[in-house]
């Protein structure tokens, strides 16, 4: 069916949706990133042994290579023909992608690298025997979305066959698309799913009073709710539980649209529609500043990127909720 829909008169949204969905079915993730660049985060690191494993779902490491590929389809209208063809064919979409903007992504790279990096150091502070993977895969969150369901069955059972052959048995994840897919999701996909499923924030949450957190002068931060993990999941309350043991550290919510009632950062449309989603990450901006907060944590790249974005002019400082509780941690 992929293939009917390439031909002449297909709308360019169709084809870039058709092209991360190819990309899946040829790499096993939408952009098409090498497994070495995926796992570039690790390097130096004790991979560890046992049956708890940190997933990071590759989503922190892929947040990169759609920053600058949703950059040019705002500068192109998203109606670039030349753009199209040369980025979102299906045999080159991945490689050309990765080979065009690699210096453009490099710093951010490093960075989301370096997020990954700090939830596992973070975890193994409370619990020191989280292992990981060194190729894990991405959860296949885009094939569910758009509905290719013989396609997200096939690739999660791959997903929960390479948890099987290493002896994993819980599962700590660290994005709210991995935590839901992995929890709810593939229960209803992949017979004997049978791990225990958990997010980094319900570990923290148990053991976070072992701490030392405190900030060096008193600091103001609001929390932007991830969609999925609000409502999805109805994880509100950790991340406000550990925040609350930071000593000189004051929340602020935002004026009626937190937890449950947060409000789309925009992030879910920007391949499709980028000026929109753009447009929705301003106005959340804007709410984010109305709770009288200087930082805004995330819990979720994809918050974290468009977010960030968003922002650069308006005073507001965007966080990774596991970088600023690690910059609280005392020595």
């Amino acid at each position: 069916m992929s293939e009917l829909m390439w031909e002449e008169g297909t709308t360019p949204l169709v084809q870039i949706m058709l092209a991360l969905v190819e990309n899946m079915k040829k790499s096993g993730n939408p952009v098409g990133v090498s497994k070495d660049k995926l796992s570039a985060w690790a390097r130096g690191l004790e991979q560890g042994k046992g049956s708890l494993v940190l997933y990071s779902g590759c989503e922190y490491q892929l947040v990169p290579y759609f920053l600058p590929l949703v950059d040019r389809l705002k500068k192109s209208g998203l109606v670039d023909s030349k753009l199209l063809n040369l980025t979102l064919r299906l045999k080159s979409f991945g490689l050309d992608v990765v080979s065009m903007f690699a210096s453009l992504s490099a710093k951010d790279s490093e960075y989301y690298n370096e997020l990954v990096r700090k939830h596992l150091l973070l975890l193994r502070k409370v619990k020191s025997d989280v292992a990981f993977l060194n190729d894990e895969l991405y959860p296949g969150t885009l094939l569910y979305e758009f509905g290719f369901f013989e396609e997200f069955a096939e690739h999660a059972k791959k997903v929960s066959k390479s948890f099987k052959e290493r002896g994993v048995k819980t599962i700590i994840t660290i994005s709210p698309h991995s935590l839901e897919m992995l929890r709810s999701v593939y229960p209803s996909f992949v017979e004997g799913f049978d791990f225990e499923i958990i997010h980094y924030l319900e570990l923290l949450a148990k053991y976070a009073s072992n701490l030392r957190l405190a900030v060096k002068e008193p600091t103001a931060v609001t929390i932007h709710d991830p969609c999925h993990l609000a409502r999805s999941m109805n994880m509100v309350e950790e991340p406000r539980a550990i925040l609350s043991l930071v000593r000189g550290l004051e929340l602020r919510e935002v004026p009626f649209a937190n937890k449950r009632w947060t409000t789309c950062c925009g992030a879910p449309i920007e391949t499709f529609l980028p000026m929109l989603s753009e447009g929705i990450a301003q106005r959340r901006v804007k709410e984010l500043k109305e709770s009288g907060a200087n930082i805004a944590l995330t819990l979720c790249p994809f918050c974290h990127a468009n977010l960030r974005n968003a922002s650069l002019s308006s005073g507001l400082r965007i966080m990774d909720y596991v970088d600023f509780l690690g910059r609280c941690m005392e020595s």
